[in-house]
């Protein structure tokens, strides 16, 4: 409220208590929050953006609705580092306002993904009796853990122990086998699967007759295998 008051002059009449009321708005400000989407293991980047550039307010960072910085000083654009396991988290900023300049918020998502991986299955046709050797590279090579071979609609269970894996079967019999690996992953890898057909045939054989001619005899020769 402003008093204004008038002596007059030869002119002008006085102007006695006079009051006029006005408001002062405090400065709005605008403020924006990203993050960069991460891999398990990864730093991610929380950078935020104050303007005008000329506020330094402070305010609280919360993820998931938990508070996790309090009285973070916010000014044109910082950043804060975030490490966390696999998920979706939701962050808010609450800016509190100041004598000068209006409060705000600001929401993102912070997304932490596993590592892909990349399996493949080979194999070859064998002849009965003979071994089946199946090879299971897995990408990254890093990649450690137990693993599932389905053959013919049958579970067995396996490991990988390296980036290449050998797994060797045994006592097949002659037919068509379908095998599929499937790595069901971790916290840190994704999982995946890979397929493969092979067959396996019966040995191949030779039989010779010799037949010596003896007028005597007469008729059919019949040769059982």
């Amino acid at each position: 409220t402003i008093r204004i008051e008038y002596n007059g002059s030869n002119e002008y009449f006085k102007i006695l208590k006079q009051y006029y009321n006005f408001t002062v708005h405090k400065i709005p400000v605008n403020v924006t929050m990203n993050v960069t989407e991460v891999k398990y293991g990864q730093t991610g980047t929380i950078t935020i953006t104050l303007s005008p550039d000329t506020a330094r307010l402070y305010g609280n960072l919360y993820i998931d609705g938990k508070l996790v910085k309090e009285n973070l000083v916010i000014t044109k654009t910082i950043t804060q580092t975030i490490n966390r396991v696999v998920g979706r988290y939701n962050l808010t900023l609450i800016v509190n306002e100041d004598e000068y300049y209006s409060g705000g918020m600001a929401t993102t998502m912070f997304i932490v993904n596993k590592w892909e991986t990349n399996l493949t299955l080979e194999s070859k046709d064998i002849n009965a009796g003979e071994d089946a050797i199946l090879n299971i590279t897995i990408n990254p090579g890093d990649v450690r853990g137990d693993i599932i071979l389905e053959i013919n609609g049958v579970n067995q269970s396996g490991y990988l122990s390296a980036a290449t894996t050998q797994i060797t079967l045994t006592n097949l019999q002659n037919g068509t086998y379908h095998v599929t690996v499937y790595y069901p992953g971790d916290r840190k890898y994704a999982p995946s699967s890979a397929s493969t057909t092979f067959n396996v045939a019966r040995k191949s054989t030779q039989l010779n007759v010799t037949i010596t001619n003896n007028p005597d005899l007469t008729g059919n020769i019949i040769v059982r295998t």
